[in-house]
């Protein structure tokens, strides 16, 4: 698999090519969120720009002509509504079910109504989509007000989900996808109406960027699935449709399938393998989740994927970027994605049991509402199978094969390797000359006494190692002795056969190749390659048919292709010859032109589906790793317990390597939200609750380390009793010092002060 890594958010390049916008408004303060909706819209190539209304301005934003949702026209208006927030400053809001839990009932019911009117307003004056998302409520509430507000959410879903241009996400799909056990943030929430942690945000935030990419990209309509190793365990044309396992990791699969195609997705075969065999499993196997009339094409054979996903396309009468391809080998994904960059190719993880959480986790999946005409769409597409199917143009795969880098070894089997060449001749059938099957002891006896030769084919290329994937075993014949050589002499081969995990990538020509330079070595003048036909070895007749067909011999059904030992070593792989693509011609590359980018979809989302599973994962790849530098010229190091801790939060807090003690938190680039973890910080590190204004009067590390350490102190004197709030004033001091005339500032809002911080100093 291509390595990618994540692109970070640069704020130049975003504002540059801004478009559109992502226009939030909610119920609580939501800004924590806009650093994981940036992260994936800059991922994603989303031309939208994150803003925000006004703190708790819902309704004003959805009545408002003039609003900043009201004039987004070209992009997406996002409504995070927690209905809990509805009665958070209303008197009853936090009482049981008696006369005033009726009233706040009865109010709750009004705010559902007029929110519904609203949003039927707004969508009606304009084309922008409204994605609706209710979020999860304090799990701490009490069991009546959970319930009443588990029910005035499926009253909204029931109002709002048939009007147009509205998308609705519920509060329990929120954290499905991306589980958190512990989202609620009860400190954050009392000082600053932030409800949930920071890792919460990042799960909403991801879970609401999958809505987004769904609402902004061109839909998918077609998955492509290879079979053996993708449907189930096992190669079918060697284990046989009983032989095969589909347990539960391949049973997820075929199920997730199955879904895709009840969404309208279009599900087709594109696998190297004979079509008979196939099919057998499908209808031999009673566990199979996936039954062949949800099949609407195919494409089983011994061709290229990527020319048999263009006439998958061509037939389908789709375009390549509609496509999904679906494989466990990394090469045919490589080759699908160096001749088809169009195509969206997904590697399967190597271990089945991931299977179900990669599928999981690869938003293009996604869809947002199901019609009828999508559950139609599979039946439609059945009836116009038996068009024709268009020709395919022959590709070069020269690049290809060079970019492999293989690594061929061709030597007599090791002691240890002999179980493995006993396994291969009895279950190797594709691509096996004479399916003769030997056990070990026979294999052993044949060349101890017998005077056969045997060689073991091991092959590794860029991607990995195959092993042992190849055998051949052979014997001179001939009539007399003749000096050196024998007369009518050969190199009778008795087995040929190669697993159809490297078929056509040139393997099997240097086994010829091999056969030609033992036989030259022994002074002989032929080499004959035997077939003996069966029902599964079509692919190495047609080899041998393209490579030898002037010297076959048949002998009834058998043949026999009796090569001069000179046109056997000279044999050569020419990618996208007839033999290559008779013999399968697998793979296929990466030359320096089609290489595909690190930012291409596929390697994109096989990265996302494998590294951005949790939501501690996503966090690590939104912030970036690496701390900003920040040092004043009059830098002090702090000297204190409660000075290095506190500089060790602010650090965390802004990002930064390191806070100095006469730093200031509004010229570090301090905010009101910022300032909310750091006292929530400084209520897990010290214990003691402050409040938020006390950053005015003591905005530096030194200046907030005294007055965390007086509190403190005083509560040792005091026994603990008193607290700093205690003394609380509605009057704060924004500045003291001064010769013009005072300024009294009324706040707004939710009562946040400390935005005057820097008009202050002015």
């Amino acid at each position: 698999m291509i390595k990618a890594t994540f692109k970070s958010v640069s704020s130049e390049s975003k504002i540059s090519r801004e478009t559109a916008s992502l226009a939030i408004a909610a119920t609580f303060t939501a800004e924590p969120i806009q650093e994981t909706l940036a992260f994936w819209l800059n991922q994603l190539d989303l031309e939208l720009s994150v803003k925000f209304a006004g703190y708790s301005q819902v309704f004003q934003q959805l009545l408002d002509p003039a609003s900043l949702l009201a004039q987004n026209q070209s992009g997406i208006n996002l409504l995070l509504v927690r209905i809990e927030d509805w009665a958070r400053f209303q008197p009853s809001a936090e009482v049981s079910l008696d006369a005033d839990a009726d009233k706040l009932k009865a109010s709750l019911q009004r705010s559902v109504k007029d929110f519904v009117d609203a949003v039927d307003s707004a969508t009606c004056r304009s084309s922008t989509p409204y994605l609706i998302a209710f979020c999860p409520v304090n799990p701490g509430i009490a069991a009546e007000q959970r319930e009443l507000y588990g029910q005035l959410e499926q009253t909204l879903a029931e109002a709002l989900q048939p009007m147009q241009g509205v998308y609705l996400m519920r509060s329990a799909e929120m954290f499905l996808q991306y589980p958190v056990s512990d989202y609620y943030d009860e400190t954050r929430d009392r000082m600053g109406h932030i409800p949930y942690t920071d890792v919460a945000f990042t799960a909403l935030g991801t879970a609401l960027a999958r809505k987004i990419y769904a609402l902004k990209r061109p839909p998918y309509k077609v998955i492509a699935l290879d079979c053996d190793r993708t449907l189930w365990r096992g190669i079918c044309g060697e284990d046989g449709p009983l032989g095969v396992s589909v347990d539960a990791p391949f049973q997820a699969l075929q199920s997730f399938m199955v879904r895709c195609s009840e969404a309208g997705l279009l599900l087709c075969l594109c696998s190297k393998n004979n079509e008979d065999a196939v099919w057998q499993v499908f209808e031999q196997r009673d566990d199979m989740r996936l039954s062949r009339d949800r099949i609407v094409a195919w494409r089983i054979n011994w061709e290229p994927k990527s020319e048999n996903l263009r006439s998958l396309a061509a037939e389908l009468n789709l375009g390549l970027d509609s496509f999904i391809f679906i494989d466990d080998n990394p090469v045919e994904c490589s080759e699908v994605q160096a001749r088809c960059p169009e195509v969206l190719t997904l590697q399967l993880p190597d271990d089945p049991e991931e299977i179900p959480a990669f599928l999981k986790h690869v938003w293009p999946f996604d869809t947002l509402n199901v019609t009828e005409a999508d559950q139609q769409r599979t039946r439609l597409y059945q009836q116009n199978q038996e068009r024709q199917r268009f020709e395919r143009d022959a590709l070069d795969f020269n690049a290809f094969i060079e970019g492999l880098e293989l690594d061929i070894q061709i030597l007599p089997p090791s002691l240890e390797q002999m179980p493995r060449v006993s396994q291969l001749t009895q279950r190797t059938n594709q691509f096996n000359a004479t399916t003769r099957r030997r056990r070990e002891p026979e294999i052993q006896q044949l060349c101890d006494t017998q005077g056969y030769g045997c060689r073991a084919v091991t092959v590794k290329d860029r991607f990995g190692d195959y092993g042992l994937v190849g055998v051949m075993l052979f014997k001179p014949q001939g009539d007399t002795l003749q000096g050196d050589t024998l007369d009518g002499d050969t190199l009778e081969v008795d087995t040929f056969l190669l697993s159809c995990r490297v078929l056509g990538r040139g393997v099997e020509h240097r086994m010829v190749n091999c056969l030609g330079a033992i036989a030259a070595e022994q002074g002989l003048s032929t080499v004959t390659l035997n077939y003996r036909p069966t029902p599964k070895n079509l692919p190495i007749a047609n080899f041998f048919n393209n490579i030898a067909h002037p010297y076959n011999q048949e002998d009834s059904e058998d043949s026999r292709y009796v090569l001069p030992t000179a046109v056997a070593q000279r044999l050569t792989f020419t990618p996208g010859s007839a033999s290559a693509k008779s013999a399968s011609n697998p793979t296929p590359s990466v030359d320096a032109a089609k290489k595909p980018s690190k930012t291409s979809p596929s390697v994109l989302w096989n990265q996302i589906a494998r590294e951005l599973q949790q939501p501690p994962q996503i966090s690590k790849a939104v912030v970036d790793p690496t701390r900003r530098h920040y040092r004043l010229s009059d830098w002090v190091q702090p000297q204190t317990a409660t000075e290095k801790k506190l500089s060790e939060l602010w650090a965390d807090v802004l990002r930064l390597d390191q806070v100095g003690l006469h730093d200031s938190f509004f010229d570090l680039g301090g905010t009101s939200l910022l300032a909310v973890n750091v006292f929530t910080g400084i209520e897990s590190v010290f214990g003691k609750r402050l409040p938020m204004t006390t950053l005015i009067e003591a905005p530096t590390v030194a200046k907030l380390a005294a007055v965390i350490d007086c509190v403190i102190d005083r509560h040792a004197d005091q026994g603990g009793a008193q607290t700093l709030s205690d003394a609380w004033s509605p009057l704060v001091t924004v500045r003291a010092e001064g010769s013009k005339p005072p300024l009294y500032w009324v706040h707004g809002g939710y009562g946040d002060v400390l935005g005057m911080a820097s008009i202050a100093q002015h």
